[in-house]
Protein backbone atom coordinates (compact mmCIF):
# COMPACT_ATOMS: atom_id res chain seq x y z
CA UNK A 1 0.00 0.00 0.00
CA UNK A 2 1.33 3.64 -0.79
CA UNK A 3 2.19 5.16 2.41
CA UNK A 4 -0.20 9.00 3.41
CA UNK A 5 1.87 11.02 5.87
CA UNK A 6 -0.61 13.16 7.96
CA UNK A 7 1.09 15.86 10.22
CA UNK A 8 -1.09 17.26 12.83
CA UNK A 9 1.18 20.47 13.81
CA UNK A 10 -1.64 21.22 16.39
CA UNK A 11 -0.57 18.15 18.50
CA UNK A 12 1.42 18.97 21.26
CA UNK A 13 4.90 16.69 20.41
CA UNK A 14 5.06 18.23 16.64
CA UNK A 15 7.94 20.81 16.24
CA UNK A 16 7.66 24.14 15.34
CA UNK A 17 9.83 24.27 12.64
CA UNK A 18 8.70 20.80 10.75
CA UNK A 19 10.92 21.86 7.52
CA UNK A 20 13.33 18.97 8.59
CA UNK A 21 11.65 16.83 9.95
CA UNK A 22 9.37 16.36 6.96
CA UNK A 23 12.56 16.24 4.71
CA UNK A 24 13.84 13.25 6.78
CA UNK A 25 10.91 11.79 5.67
CA UNK A 26 11.14 12.31 2.33
CA UNK A 27 14.58 11.19 1.87
CA UNK A 28 13.40 8.24 3.86
CA UNK A 29 10.83 7.21 1.48
CA UNK A 30 12.84 7.92 -1.77
CA UNK A 31 12.25 6.44 -4.22
CA UNK A 32 8.87 5.42 -3.31
CA UNK A 33 5.66 6.33 -3.61
CA UNK A 34 3.76 8.19 -1.00
CA UNK A 35 2.25 11.31 0.29
CA UNK A 36 2.70 14.01 2.68
CA UNK A 37 0.13 16.19 4.11
CA UNK A 38 0.52 19.02 6.63
CA UNK A 39 -3.16 19.57 8.48
CA UNK A 40 -4.08 23.40 8.98
CA UNK A 41 -7.51 21.85 10.89
CA UNK A 42 -8.06 18.13 12.26
CA UNK A 43 -11.00 18.00 9.94
CA UNK A 44 -8.71 18.75 6.55
CA UNK A 45 -8.82 14.57 7.45
CA UNK A 46 -12.70 14.30 5.65
CA UNK A 47 -11.07 15.51 2.42
CA UNK A 48 -7.90 13.21 2.77
CA UNK A 49 -9.51 10.19 2.84
CA UNK A 50 -11.77 10.63 0.10
CA UNK A 51 -8.57 11.27 -1.84
CA UNK A 52 -6.48 8.45 -0.54
CA UNK A 53 -9.10 5.24 0.21
CA UNK A 54 -8.02 2.68 2.61
CA UNK A 55 -8.20 0.01 0.50
CA UNK A 56 -4.92 1.32 -1.67
CA UNK A 57 -3.69 3.32 1.18
CA UNK A 58 -1.43 2.63 4.64
CA UNK A 59 -2.06 6.10 7.12
CA UNK A 60 1.01 7.12 8.98
CA UNK A 61 -0.15 9.42 11.72
CA UNK A 62 2.68 12.29 12.95
CA UNK A 63 0.55 13.62 15.84
CA UNK A 64 -1.13 12.36 19.12
CA UNK A 65 -3.33 9.54 19.90
CA UNK A 66 -6.29 12.37 19.32
CA UNK A 67 -5.23 13.04 15.76
CA UNK A 68 -5.12 8.51 15.39
CA UNK A 69 -8.69 8.64 16.94
CA UNK A 70 -10.09 11.02 14.61
CA UNK A 71 -8.78 9.21 11.57
CA UNK A 72 -10.42 6.13 12.83
CA UNK A 73 -13.52 7.12 13.77
CA UNK A 74 -14.06 9.20 10.21
CA UNK A 75 -12.56 5.51 8.17
CA UNK A 76 -15.30 3.80 9.82
CA UNK A 77 -17.93 6.65 8.95
CA UNK A 78 -17.32 6.88 5.68
CA UNK A 79 -16.14 2.96 4.59
CA UNK A 80 -18.13 1.55 7.15
CA UNK A 81 -16.55 -2.48 7.36
CA UNK A 82 -13.38 -1.45 6.57
CA UNK A 83 -10.43 -2.70 8.61
CA UNK A 84 -8.23 0.67 8.89
CA UNK A 85 -4.43 0.33 7.82
CA UNK A 86 -3.04 3.18 10.28
CA UNK A 87 0.04 3.60 12.28
CA UNK A 88 1.16 5.88 14.35
CA UNK A 89 4.37 8.20 14.64
CA UNK A 90 4.37 9.55 18.19
CA UNK A 91 4.45 13.34 18.32
CA UNK A 92 1.37 14.15 20.74
CA UNK A 93 1.08 15.36 24.65
CA UNK A 94 0.46 12.18 25.98
CA UNK A 95 1.68 9.42 23.49
CA UNK A 96 -0.30 6.99 26.12
CA UNK A 97 -0.81 4.66 22.90
CA UNK A 98 2.81 4.32 21.88
CA UNK A 99 3.60 3.49 25.80
CA UNK A 100 1.13 0.75 26.13
CA UNK A 101 2.84 -1.08 22.88
CA UNK A 102 6.30 0.05 23.23
CA UNK A 103 6.78 2.33 20.15
CA UNK A 104 7.70 5.22 22.20
CA UNK A 105 10.96 3.27 23.48
CA UNK A 106 12.53 3.39 19.94
CA UNK A 107 14.05 5.99 17.93
CA UNK A 108 12.13 7.99 15.20
CA UNK A 109 14.39 6.25 12.75
CA UNK A 110 13.09 3.00 13.99
CA UNK A 111 9.59 4.00 14.40
CA UNK A 112 10.12 4.98 10.97
CA UNK A 113 11.35 1.70 9.32
CA UNK A 114 8.48 -0.01 11.55
CA UNK A 115 5.82 2.46 10.13
CA UNK A 116 6.70 0.92 6.16
CA UNK A 117 7.26 -2.85 6.90
CA UNK A 118 5.20 -3.88 9.76
CA UNK A 119 1.59 -4.89 10.59
CA UNK A 120 -0.56 -2.53 12.04
CA UNK A 121 -1.37 -3.69 15.27
CA UNK A 122 -5.10 -4.82 15.82
CA UNK A 123 -6.86 -2.17 17.78
CA UNK A 124 -10.47 -2.70 18.98
CA UNK A 125 -13.15 0.15 18.12
CA UNK A 126 -16.24 1.41 20.57
CA UNK A 127 -18.88 3.51 19.34
CA UNK A 128 -20.82 5.90 21.74
CA UNK A 129 -24.64 5.78 21.58
CA UNK A 130 -24.50 4.82 17.94
CA UNK A 131 -22.12 8.06 17.54
CA UNK A 132 -18.72 8.82 17.87
CA UNK A 133 -16.26 5.99 18.21
CA UNK A 134 -13.49 5.93 20.17
CA UNK A 135 -10.03 3.86 20.02
CA UNK A 136 -8.23 4.09 23.61
CA UNK A 137 -10.37 5.67 25.90
CA UNK A 138 -13.46 7.36 26.96
CA UNK A 139 -13.33 9.68 30.17
CA UNK A 140 -16.56 11.02 31.85
CA UNK A 141 -16.70 13.14 34.53
CA UNK A 142 -13.20 14.61 36.04
CA UNK A 143 -11.05 13.31 32.85
CA UNK A 144 -13.21 14.57 30.46
CA UNK A 145 -13.16 18.31 32.13
CA UNK A 146 -8.79 17.78 32.14
CA UNK A 147 -8.56 17.04 28.09
CA UNK A 148 -11.13 19.97 27.45
CA UNK A 149 -10.25 22.51 29.61
CA UNK A 150 -6.48 21.92 29.27
CA UNK A 151 -4.71 25.32 28.23
CA UNK A 152 -2.88 25.03 24.40
CA UNK A 153 0.16 26.42 26.53
CA UNK A 154 0.44 23.43 28.70
CA UNK A 155 -0.33 20.96 25.86
CA UNK A 156 2.28 22.14 24.02
CA UNK A 157 4.89 22.18 26.61
CA UNK A 158 4.01 20.01 29.21
CA UNK A 159 4.05 16.92 27.29
CA UNK A 160 3.41 13.70 29.28
CA UNK A 161 3.18 15.70 32.61
CA UNK A 162 0.19 18.17 30.72
CA UNK A 163 -2.27 15.47 31.51
CA UNK A 164 -1.26 14.91 35.24
CA UNK A 165 -1.61 18.19 35.94
CA UNK A 166 -4.83 19.29 34.71
CA UNK A 167 -6.21 16.11 35.75
CA UNK A 168 -4.63 16.72 39.27
CA UNK A 169 -6.23 20.50 39.44
CA UNK A 170 -9.64 18.69 37.96
CA UNK A 171 -9.30 16.47 40.84
CA UNK A 172 -9.02 19.14 43.35
CA UNK A 173 -12.47 21.08 41.66
CA UNK A 174 -14.53 17.52 40.85
CA UNK A 175 -17.60 17.35 42.53
CA UNK A 176 -19.17 13.72 42.92
CA UNK A 177 -22.10 12.67 40.77
CA UNK A 178 -24.42 9.78 40.32
CA UNK A 179 -23.29 7.52 37.82
CA UNK A 180 -25.53 4.39 36.49
CA UNK A 181 -22.94 1.85 34.94
CA UNK A 182 -24.76 -1.44 33.10
CA UNK A 183 -22.01 -3.57 32.07
CA UNK A 184 -22.90 -7.31 30.69
CA UNK A 185 -26.71 -6.52 32.14
CA UNK A 186 -25.25 -5.74 35.52
CA UNK A 187 -26.00 -2.59 36.49
CA UNK A 188 -24.38 -0.58 39.43
CA UNK A 189 -25.55 3.27 40.55
CA UNK A 190 -22.83 4.84 42.96
CA UNK A 191 -21.61 8.16 43.19
CA UNK A 192 -17.90 9.02 42.03
CA UNK A 193 -15.80 11.96 40.09
CA UNK A 194 -15.73 9.95 37.23
CA UNK A 195 -15.79 6.92 34.12
CA UNK A 196 -13.31 5.69 32.69
CA UNK A 197 -13.77 3.37 29.54
CA UNK A 198 -10.67 2.01 27.88
CA UNK A 199 -9.93 -0.83 25.73
CA UNK A 200 -6.96 -1.24 27.85
CA UNK A 201 -6.26 0.61 31.69
CA UNK A 202 -2.69 0.78 30.82
CA UNK A 203 -3.89 3.82 28.33
CA UNK A 204 -5.09 5.95 31.28
CA UNK A 205 -1.91 5.73 32.78
CA UNK A 206 -0.06 3.89 35.60
CA UNK A 207 -2.63 4.78 38.29
CA UNK A 208 -5.49 2.87 36.71
CA UNK A 209 -4.04 -0.53 35.42
CA UNK A 210 -7.17 -1.94 37.08
CA UNK A 211 -6.90 -4.73 34.42
CA UNK A 212 -3.99 -6.57 34.39
CA UNK A 213 -3.49 -8.71 31.20
CA UNK A 214 -6.06 -6.07 29.36
CA UNK A 215 -5.35 -6.22 25.53
CA UNK A 216 -5.73 -3.50 22.80
CA UNK A 217 -7.40 -6.27 20.83
CA UNK A 218 -8.99 -8.57 23.51
CA UNK A 219 -12.77 -7.71 22.21
CA UNK A 220 -13.83 -6.32 25.79
CA UNK A 221 -14.11 -2.64 26.90
CA UNK A 222 -12.85 -2.21 30.80
CA UNK A 223 -14.87 0.15 32.97
CA UNK A 224 -14.01 1.85 36.06
CA UNK A 225 -15.60 4.26 38.50
CA UNK A 226 -13.59 6.40 39.96
CA UNK A 227 -15.14 7.08 43.30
Amino acid sequence: KRPVFLVNPLSGGVPRDMGRLLARIGRAMAPRAHAIHRLARIDDIDALIGEYPPQDHRYVVLGGDGTLNYLCQRLLERYPGCTPDALLLPFGTGNRLAAVTGLRRLDFASQLALSLTAHAPAIDVAQVDGGPTFTLLCGMGFDGAAVQRMPRWLKRGGGPCAYWLQGAWELLRARPATFTVTVDGFTVRRQGIGVLIANDPRVAGPCFNYRPGARLDDGQLHVCLVG
